[in-house]
């Protein structure tokens, strides 16, 4: 098999193996939370530290503020999430975390954790720099492809 098919299975074969792991995890550790992954990548970008502003949020995960209010409105309901109007601009809203959203972003973080283990505990210590560029050449591709909107053809 050429190279480049040999890439493109893998790509594709990573990206579907890391979707269903991630779905495995939540569906495991997460049932009773009844939380979906892209919840918990926005309770990641909201963060424990404290509040955030809706505008910053939704800015770091590329989507528009109405878009993430109507998350916000979902976490919030499962109280996972609170929003607050900034005490000093009023037109400013802020979310953070309940107790149980710091949780499910603590447990996802260890998730996350072990599966770096596990990724890496076959390498050979001095191969995980060379594997590390990698990784991050190949990151900084897709991070340009999605800066341009996706467009591989034209």
């Amino acid at each position: 098999m050429p190279c480049s098919q040999q890439i493109n299975h893998f790509l594709t074969a990573i990206f579907q193996n890391i979707l269903s792991v991630e779905e495995g995890f939540v569906h495991n550790a997460l049932k009773d939370r009844r939380v979906t992954i892209t919840e918990i990548h926005i309770l990641d970008q909201i963060g424990p530290e404290g509040a955030r502003r809706m505008g910053d949020v939704a800015e770091s995960l590329g989507v528009t503020l109405p878009t993430l209010t109507a998350s916000a409105e979902r976490l919030c309901r499962k109280g996972l999430a609170v929003k607050a109007r900034d005490g000093v601009d009023r037109r400013v809203v802020n979310i953070s975390l309940t107790a149980a959203g710091k949780e499910v972003c603590r447990l996802h973080s260890e998730f996350h954790q072990r599966l770096v283990a596990r990724v890496t505990q076959g390498l050979e210590p001095g191969d995980l720099p060379a594997f590390t560029r990698l990784l991050e050449q190949v990151n900084g591709f897709f991070e340009e492809l999605a800066a341009e909107g996706g467009a591989l053809l034209g």
